[in-house]
């Protein structure tokens, strides 16, 4: 498993792939300086020292990217038009 820096600078990472437990099997806090990553019902929880964090992180790209897309169900943000978009059956459509 290798990680890679993002270029955008906020400390994301990237990687191959990973594979998550349906259920947390720790009932303790991770140690410190590290995170645990774990799916219940659909939602990935982070969970660090301090507590539990719920995250969705929405793509940002261009427009030019996004056009390059056909995932159904999918949420962007078009950096190039400052707005959401959601992709249907229909194409992409503006959410506001």
């Amino acid at each position: 498993m290798s990680f890679v820096k993002l270029q955008d600078g906020r400390g994301v990472y990237a990687l191959d792939s990973l594979r998550l437990r349906n259920q947390r099997e720790a009932v303790t806090a991770p140690q410190a300086n590290t995170v645990e990553l774990f799916m219940k019902s659909g939602i990935l929880y982070q969970i660090n020292e301090n507590g539990v964090e719920q995250q969705i992180g929405i793509p940002v790209m261009t427009t030019a990217q996004r056009l390059t897309l056909d995932i159904l169900g999918a949420i962007v943000y078009d950096k190039n038009l400052n707005k959401h978009f959601g992709y249907s059956s229909t194409g992409w459509q503006a959410l506001y």
